[in-house]
């Protein structure tokens, strides 16, 4: 819950920030702030690590899966803000999950029971009708 409610103050909040700033630079602040944050409660277990231990191969998975899919995401919705409203952009969160879980059937052959099905379906279910929304109140908006 915290998780969803940090996502939806940082749509919110960082919606004005894309007017005056590029897409880049509110990630890397948010990056920023984010690691300062992190300190207090990482500090520990990082100097207890035993960082030889650590294979270059999971340094690796760790660099491509910050360098892609996390760096990734944050900048399309970044650049979405621009263009959307915030409860838009969060509504596409929910396909996130939907678009795991064909990764993982493709890429690791694990099975999806019809129950992923659905429950996809409705996520796009609700995704479609949130942009309807939407698209109809900026046309209405226009015409006014």
């Amino acid at each position: 819950m915290l998780n969803s409610l940090s996502y939806a103050l940082y749509l919110v909040l960082s919606k004005p920030m894309m007017a005056r700033l590029s897409a880049r630079r509110v990630i890397t602040r948010m990056f920023d702030l984010a690691t300062f944050a992190m300190i207090p409660i990482a500090i520990v277990p990082l100097m207890r690590e035993q960082w030889s231990a650590i294979p270059a191969t999971a340094w690796l998975g760790l660099v491509l899966v910050i360098a892609g899919p996390t760096v990734g995401a944050y900048l399309l919705n970044a650049w979405a803000l621009i263009y959307a409203d915030s409860s838009l952009v969060a509504a596409y969160i929910y396909v996130q999950p939907v678009l795991a879980t064909i990764m993982a059937a493709v890429f690791l052959g694990e099975r999806m029971r019809p129950v992923v099905a659905i429950a996809a379906l409705m996520i796009f279910t609700g995704v479609y009708f949130s942009a309807s929304k939407a698209n109809e109140e900026v046309r209405i908006s226009n015409e006014e």
